[in-house]
């Protein structure tokens, strides 16, 4: 299916709460906590971020050049853009989202256009800012957060979520002709060698060991962005500690599994939601703890990339 077409899926034609209800149950469970107001404009920039990634999860040559156009229309008024980022600009105007946080996520699903093969953890780290750290920068504004030290922590929350994504997805990456584990983690393993019905024993080990590496990986960023709450207004805070504890609870799960990727995707239920709800109230501790500055090594790969000269001056 081409990425014209892709546009017109049921994403499309269902409102905000109900593309997040049908597409990100954790980010819709977390989304009781933040109120109705901010609740909604976080399901708005959920349902472009989720019709983005449509036309990016499209195949051939339409699907990359609705891309490249509207990553082109973000600042060129010359270019037209489909109706729906139209109208999401004019939200993100309104609201106080940075364009460029819009380019870079378009730039980010550029990247995902043909077969991939990440080579370096670097390589990844700046895949998955695009892609998800600049959600974490397009929330800001739209939660009430005003403060700029939130930004970086805002980013690492971004990344742990889609390094969360990827070692669940594995397998599933793989059947797209996609390979987000870095080549120098699973030794240049291809999407062919990944699939399900291609895995051999000697495969498996190397995909779980993949999986651990990124996950743990994964676990540092989040340590960061739990830090990070601190900056956000109370309801905010525990809203985005949910989403945070429950995403991370993909990770957990998938160790209990021995990461057997292969077997089918991961995922919580709601019982498990409500218990790692309950764990996330121990980020409130870093309202009353004195603040620690952000650990800039977690945006060394980010240099040049995230455009903000300080990295979130910390």
């Amino acid at each position: 299916m081409n990425g014209a077409s892709t546009v017109n899926l049921a994403n499309m034609q269902m409102t905000p709460h109900e593309v997040l209800a049908a597409n990100g149950k954790t980010f819709s469970w977390a989304k009781r906590f933040l109120g109705e107001r901010a609740g909604k404009k976080a399901a708005t920039l959920y349902q472009f971020c989720r019709l983005a990634d449509d036309i990016a999860d499209g195949s051939g040559h339409d699907s990359a050049h609705l891309i490249a156009t509207m990553r082109d229309a973000i600042f060129d008024d010359a270019v037209q853009p489909p109706a729906f980022l139209k109208s999401f600009l004019a939200f993100a105007d309104r609201n106080g989202i940075e364009r460029q946080a819009v380019q870079d996520l378009l730039i980010g699903m550029m990247h995902d256009q043909g077969d991939v093969a990440v080579a370096t953890e670097d390589e990844l780290i700046r895949y998955a800012y695009r892609v998800a750290g600049t959600v974490g920068l397009m929330m800001l504004p739209l939660i009430g957060s005003s403060d700029h030290k939130a930004r970086a922590f805002a980013i690492d929350l971004g990344i742990a979520m889609q390094l969360t994504n990827i070692a669940r997805d594995i397998c599933e990456d793989a059947e797209m002709g996609r390979r987000y584990i870095p080549g120098s983690v699973c030794n240049d393993m291809s999407p062919r060698l990944i699939r399900r019905g291609r895995l051999i024993p000697m495969h498996r080990k190397q995909i779980q060991k993949s999986a651990d590496y990124l996950l743990r990986l994964a676990d540092r960023y989040y340590a960061s962005a739990y830090q990070g709450l601190a900056y956000l207004p109370l309801r905010s805070h525990i809203a985005i500690g949910v989403a945070g504890y429950c995403y991370q609870a993909i990770g957990v799960k998938l160790k209990r599994r021995q990461y057997a990727v292969w077997q089918g995707r991961t995922v919580v239920s709601l019982l498990e939601k409500v218990i790692f709800s309950v764990k996330s109230l121990a980020s409130l501790r870093h309202r009353v703890l004195p603040p620690k500055p952000h650990d800039r090594e977690l945006h060394q790969a980010l240099k040049g990339v995230f455009h903000d000269a300080s990295h979130g001056a910390v």
